[in-house]
């Protein structure tokens, strides 16, 4: 699927969600891809709330997208080709992932898939979701130009901005990291990511990121480190008693802090 035809394919599920009043923000990949790194995945993940789950997986149905039903499929398993020998595939940074609530696979004009998460298991911490600068911006925003963004021609995609971003997935590898059966590692290449995404945008003088997470990108950014000891030096930097509390309550990892 070209570039183009998976940009269209983003903007169309967000504004089928959106007609179908589903507060829903682009994460994964893909939204990796509009702030910085693009590898080309065709992976298009929302998060919606726990509560209208049911109402946008029948939006999209009613938009002719076909709800997976196999019951072995690869995506309900945290680590994709999980048997494979193959290397390309066993480093593929996307191998491993968060399984989501339900997916769809898009087969023609070519193979891409699109999975809703729950908003609980992501971006729990989320206040109700305004197309704020507090936490959110659109596709279209003309300071998104280290990655794909600005997509001015396409329905506007809410997403986390950069800086939200990054602390979200900081927060979900703290939560996750080392734990089997997680696909935590998918967090620690997209942590590592914006490691590279840092130091190119501190070249640029532009500020994406505060000065409250250049403690975790030193961490992250060390030649060779172990992930596992990463994400326990991770830990120590923040509050033991808000990342326990984190899995119920709105609560993220910033390094020492809440959210205001």
């Amino acid at each position: 699927m070209s570039s183009i035809t998976i940009r269209w394919l983003t903007a169309d599920v967000a504004r089928i969600l959106d007609e179908a009043a589903v507060s829903n923000v682009l994460f994964g990949w893909m939204a990796v891809s509009l702030i910085g790194n693009d590898f080309g995945f065709q992976e298009i993940d929302f998060v919606v709330p726990d509560s209208k789950l049911q109402t946008a997986s029948g939006a999209l149905m009613r938009a002719g997208f076909s709800l997976c039903t196999i019951y072995n499929c690869s995506e309900q398993e945290p680590c994709r080709n999980k048997n494979t020998s193959n290397h390309d595939e066993i480093k593929a940074k996307n191998r491993h992932h968060p399984v989501a609530a339900c997916h769809f696979h898009i087969m023609k004009p070519g193979q891409a898939l699109v999975s809703l998460h729950r908003e609980s298991k992501l971006l729990w911490w989320l206040p109700h979701h305004t197309a704020s600068d507090d936490h959110l911006w659109l596709s279209t925003d003309s300071r998104l130009y280290l990655g794909t963004c600005p997509w001015p021609k396409f329905y506007p995609i809410k997403l986390l901005n950069p800086k939200w971003l990054f602390k979200a997935v900081l927060s979900l590898l703290c939560r996750d990291g080392g734990q089997p059966q997680t696909g935590w590692e998918m967090w620690y290449s997209m942590a590592q990511c914006f490691v590279e995404l840092e130091k190119l945008a501190a070249q640029k003088g532009i500020p994406y990121f505060q000065p409250e997470l250049k403690p975790a990108c030193d961490i992250l950014s060390v030649p060779g480190r172990v992930p596992e000891y990463a994400v326990l030096l991770l830990r120590q930097l923040c509050d033991q008693t808000s990342l326990e509390r984190s899995r119920a309550e709105t609560i993220i990892f910033v390094l020492r802090g809440k959210i205001p």
